[in-house]
């Protein structure tokens, strides 16, 4: 049974998963390298349109767009 408000990696570990990460550099780069190899198969895809949810000001949509013209932002 799962304990509540157990969070795995933590007890596993005593820290979160950034926290770990931070005091790892392997770990860190090894993350990096998976988040940033998974952001490009997307965006190289035939995406269309992107839409920021909740993004503030679109500081981030606005990159996306200016380095991928393709895609449309909403």
């Amino acid at each position: 049974m799962l304990e509540a408000k157990c969070h795995p990696f933590h007890k596993a570990h005593g820290l979160n998963v950034f926290e770990y990460m931070s005091k790892d550099p392997r770990s860190s780069r090894k993350f990096n390298e998976g988040m940033t190899s998974s952001s490009k198969i997307v965006l190289d895809m035939e995406m269309k349109e992107i839409m920021n949810v909740g993004g503030d000001i679109g500081t981030s949509i606005e990159k996306l767009v200016s380095v991928y013209p393709h895609i449309r932002g909403i």
